[in-house]
């Protein structure tokens, strides 16, 4: 049967009508050989031209499960380090080049592959969310590991690939306006906030469950904020969130907040038109329904000086801030109305 080294060429796609970065890239790849492969042996891939992830579809599950591997390998949705004989995968290439693989990679015929990170001791802080509509189910994960960035990284973070079933919930985090599957951030602090968006093609009830898997030791307190419902939970305590998603919804539904002070609590979760929340320099604004706005932000510190102003037009936008830290004041001006908060910027 097939033996030896086997090179694929993969490519990426400068598409000119501005395809975003989440798009481009996705090559279908396969097992070559006769028997599992295993994706963390070193000696066995040239990965240099992909993120160290592969995503194999799973029809049962309605969905994809992902590999990370890198320094820190871990899994979702059942993913695992193995790959079945002849199995096809998706990996997302990161320039036009090749990927390859040789006998090294290659074990003998296994019983069950099972998840690898659930099997290993997590040394890091990690949060594992998942999403449940009757028996599917998606899984989204957070990492805190050193010298990675609150951007995508490569061989540290994973893409989200949709389900295109419609009636599994896809659940993922944002970062830098790019859909992660794994979001890995630097060194855990206080006072942190994650978009966590979910999406379906159909509407009913659904469970987000804190999953026993994640690694919390670090970790003194995780809230999620319900922006449709204005509701705000201790999801470290409680475990698991029952809410009604309505199809077609705007996605961008939740915010997950770690190790939040009771400012931060009272900021978020104050029923106004806008979210608006910080996140390190960073000020996210939110408009609460899908209609894009019009309007004017500006804002001033205590003495009422303008430090920043800005006219937007779309109902989602972020920006960053590089005055000290402290508590300003946010205005937002539409034709219709005048929106103000309080907002402290560490």
């Amino acid at each position: 049967m097939n033996t030896g080294t086997y090179s694929i060429n993969v490519t990426k796609t400068d598409v000119p009508d501005g395809e975003t970065e989440n798009h481009k890239g996705w090559n279908l790849v396969a097992n070559p050989y006769a028997s599992p492969v295993d994706w963390l042996t070193e000696s066995g891939w040239n990965k240099s031209n992909i993120n160290d992830a592969k995503y194999i579809w799973n029809p049962s599950a309605d969905n994809y499960t992902i590999f990370l591997g890198g320094i820190d390998p871990v899994g979702i949705n059942g993913g695992t380090r193995y790959i079945p004989s002849n199995q096809g995968f998706w990996v997302q290439a990161t320039g036009n080049g090749t990927f390859s693989i040789n006998n090294y990679c290659r074990k003998g015929i296994m019983t069950s592959t099972p998840d690898y990170y659930k099997n290993e001791m997590i040394d890091y802080p990690l949060i594992s969310i998942t999403a449940h509509i009757d028996s599917l189910q998606d899984e989204t994960l957070i990492r805190f590991i050193r010298n990675s960035t609150h951007k995508f990284d490569r061989n540290k973070d994973a893409i989200k690939l949709f389900s295109r079933g419609k009636k599994v919930p896809q659940l993922y985090t944002i970062a830098n306006e790019t859909n992660l599957a794994v979001n890995t951030v630097p060194d855990l602090t206080n006072n942190m906030v994650f978009a966590m968006n979910i999406y379906s093609g159909s509407s009913a009830y659904c469970e987000l469950t804190l999953n026993g898997t994640s690694n919390l030791e670090d970790i003194e307190d995780i809230y999620l904020y319900d922006n449709f419902e204005k509701k705000m939970i201790n999801f470290k305590q409680s475990k698991t969130y029952h809410f009604y998603y309505q199809r077609n919804e705007n996605p961008d539904r939740f915010l997950l907040l770690i190790n939040p002070s009771n400012e931060k609590l009272q900021e978020i979760s104050s029923e106004s038109y806008y979210n608006v929340y910080s996140v390190g320099k960073q000020v996210f604004v939110h408009q609460l329904n899908s209609e894009i706005g019009n309007g004017e932000l500006l804002i001033s510190n205590l003495m009422g000086q303008i430090i920043y102003r800005t006219n937007f037009n779309n109902y989602k936008f972020n920006f960053s801030i590089n005055n000290e830290s402290g508590i300003y004041i946010i205005y937002i001006k539409t034709n219709t109305e005048v929106f103000s908060k309080k907002l402290y910027i560490n």
